[in-house]
């Protein structure tokens, strides 16, 4: 019996447009290079458990015994090189029968003693039986393609290899389950059912000559579920690839001490002269779980010195590819011209005005501040005295989340391609709600809906192009 068919069943559109693609058996060493405890290899396809029975010989306390397969079995014993009955290394293996294994197919994993060197060999062994070393991402593809996720589970698979915090980490896990899923299928069917009566009004309303469509529900089940997805994208995408947060100001205004102070580390050179900092330096750390790419930038000022002139050259590039700036001025002096200057060059960015060195003014009323800076978001500190940093720590908070949802349940969007797709389902929806009330014809409405539904099997990874999904897949690790 054909112990896929059962799958084709249950996911006929990947079998009808791909079942061409799984027909060889691919393996690829599936841990990172390098010395350790152990190292895996895994094989994928209808020949694995014929060629492990070749490569494989189980040891018992007694004697070697027949190699019989049974799925999710761990077994002990020895790799041999059919060759010359050489043996490369004491392993353990562990057959899955398809279709229970992450593939859907007949998966082998062997697990050996880490180090290039047996790793190597043991693949070069099983290559010579017949089977291709696996491309980029191919077990998750063949994942995707044998109906056991969808591509946002998939691409959560690569998000949760490379997720750097706990954050990141708890959204990929989600849509690894299948929340986004669930959510996107949900929509769907509701889009389904709606363009099932607008097409029973084009079939049909002639002949009754009543009109029962109900924009006010395509609006509350169809456009603001979308809608709270794709706001939502933005903060999945802070939360899975941080933000860039860049300190500027004059010299020796405090920003190479204040980036120590956020860091909690010795990072950037401080000396009372102003001056020292002439090139950018970054570091990485969190604030509330999101990560932050945070650089310390040469003072800007007018300068003659030409080493001086590159690195605020270097600056304003900077502070163009910022999420927020920090605007660091001295409280203990006049704001200066060069003050001004900077101010005007960060008029269209998210931007946080610390005025450093309160220690140095006490009680006093500080200098004049210009009109033009009042309603900017702004914060007295002391970086000496380590005095307002929790506080400035937690406006930036604010300032990153703004209206943001932060509930932990809610689905985050953290990949640009989904984002994409919902956000061309939104619009879909809304041309159609905007031509309905319009008394645009229900055709022109009809194909609106049908271009949401096209966008969100998009997201799912239904109706996606080859040439798409070799771009998805290619981006993963070879072994995955």
């Amino acid at each position: 019996m054909n112990p896929h068919s059962k799958i084709e069943e249950s996911y006929p559109f990947q079998y009808q447009n791909y079942k061409w693609y799984c027909t060889d058996t691919i393996a690829a060493i599936a841990t990172p290079p390098g010395k350790g405890g152990i190292g895996i290899i895994r094989i994928s396809g209808n020949n694995a458990v014929a060629l492990s029975k070749n490569i494989f010989r189980k040891k018992s306390l007694s004697q070697q015994t027949t190699f019989i397969i049974q799925s999710h079995h761990l077994y002990y014993g020895q790799i041999i090189d059919p060759e010359n009955e050489e043996v490369i290394d004491e392993v353990m293996i562990c057959p899955m029968i398809a279709p229970k294994s992450y593939t859907r197919e007949d998966v082998i994993e062997i697990q050996t003693h880490s180090g290039i060197a047996v790793l190597e060999k043991i693949l070069d062994i099983i290559l010579k039986q017949g089977v291709r070393i696996a491309e980029a991402g191919e077990f998750t593809k063949r994942a995707f393609l044998n109906g056991r996720i969808d591509l946002t589970q998939a691409e959560s698979v690569m998000d949760i290899i490379n997720a750097e915090n706990d954050s990141a980490r708890i959204i990929a896990s989600r849509q690894l389950t299948g929340a986004l899923k669930d959510q996107l299928i949900h929509i769907k069917s509701k889009i389904l059912e709606s363009l099932s009566e607008i097409e029973a009004e084009i079939d049909f309303s002639e002949d009754q000559g009543e009109i029962f469509l109900k924009s006010h529900s395509w609006q509350r089940d169809i456009l603001l579920p979308l809608n709270k997805l794709e706001e939502n994208a933005e903060l999945g995408q802070i939360i899975k690839d941080g933000i860039n947060i860049v300190l500027v100001g004059k010299p020796n205004v405090g920003k190479s001490s204040l980036m120590n102070r956020l860091l909690n580390q010795d990072r950037a050179i401080v000396t009372p002269f102003p001056g020292t900092t002439r090139d950018h330096i970054e570091e990485a750390f969190e604030i509330g779980g999101i990560k932050v790419r945070l650089t310390d930038t040469a003072g800007i000022h007018n300068s003659q010195n030409h080493v001086e002139i590159l690195g605020i050259q270097k600056t304003r590039e900077m502070i163009h590819n910022a999420s927020l700036v920090l605007f660091v001025c001295d409280l203990s002096s006049q704001i200066s011209e060069e003050d001004e200057d900077i101010f005007k060059i960060l008029h269209n960015k998210k931007k946080i005005i610390v005025f450093n060195k309160r220690d140095l003014v006490g009680e006093r009323l500080f200098q004049y501040i210009p009109m033009s800076w009042e309603n900017e978001t702004q914060i007295k500190i002391s970086v000496l005295k380590n005095d307002g940093i929790n506080e400035l720590k937690r406006l930036v908070m604010n300032q990153i989340l703004e209206n943001k949802q932060t509930d932990p349940n809610c689905i985050l969007v953290s990949n640009i391609r989904q984002k994409k797709c919902i956000k061309e389902a939104s619009t879909a929806i809304k041309n159609a709600i905007q031509g309905y009330e319009n008394n645009m014809p229900l055709e022109i409405i009809s194909i609106e809906f049908k271009e949401a539904v096209h966008q969100i099997n998009n997201a799912l990874g239904v109706e996606i192009s080859e040439d798409i999904l070799d771009q998805i897949f290619h981006k993963f690790c070879i072994g995955k």
